[in-house]
């Protein structure tokens, strides 16, 4: 016999299911602007806490989350539901709903450098961060997601380093730029194991 091959996705808001999303934020900042140089450096800390954050997480990531984590079941596999008879998956609920908890630390670097010389004047812009940790916890704590870390920090989307640099030469009416940007390196092969 064969089964079903396609499901009903319910999507919609979530009037009476939601709490109120709260954040908490820190920073930290420090500018540096020597008298001998024209140059200006800033480096400011981060640090925020995002509780109840409302998200969906898509069919695909629900149904991956359920099966394709170690623990089983976990938080994702009540998300949906198979009929008990050819066990194809009737729905997936892909509604509005309170993630756990989402926490982000890091540095933000930005310098500046201009100065007129006897050819032009040059500026140079860099911006740069680094995010030190990104955790997302999805549902309850005390229900696993199966997976043995909650911080993606380094994962493909969410690289440790990123920046971008502008060089400038201006020369009477003429202007000539460079720009560049950066994004480290990401790797998912630490999920990738704890599925097989």
């Amino acid at each position: 016999a064969g089964v079903g091959s396609s499901a009903t996705i319910i999507q919609g808001g979530g009037a009476g299911v939601l709490e109120a999303e709260t954040s908490e934020a820190q920073t930290l900042g420090l500018i540096w602007t020597p008298d001998f140089l024209d140059l200006s450096v800033a480096i400011d800390y981060f640090d925020i806490v995002i509780e109840n954050q409302v998200t969906t997480l898509g069919a695909g990531t629900i149904l991956g989350g359920c099966y394709g984590a170690p623990s089983y079941p976990n938080g994702f596999c009540g998300l949906f539901h198979r009929d008990p008879t050819t066990h194809s998956i009737i729905d997936v609920t892909d509604t509005f709903l309170n993630a756990n908890q989402q926490a982000t630390h890091g540095i933000d670097i930005t310098v500046r450098y201009e100065h007129e010389f006897d050819f032009g004047n040059l500026s140079i812009d860099l911006d740069a961060t680094h995010t030190m940790e990104d955790v997302n916890l999805l549902f309850d704590p005390n229900v696993s997601s199966g997976f043995a870390t909650n911080d993606f920090n380094g994962t493909i989307g969410d690289p440790e380093w990123v920046g971008n640099a502008q060089f400038s030469l201006r020369q009477g009416d003429f202007t000539y730029s460079w720009f560049v940007d950066y994004i480290g390196p990401t790797d998912n092969s630490a999920f990738a194991a704890e599925t097989f």
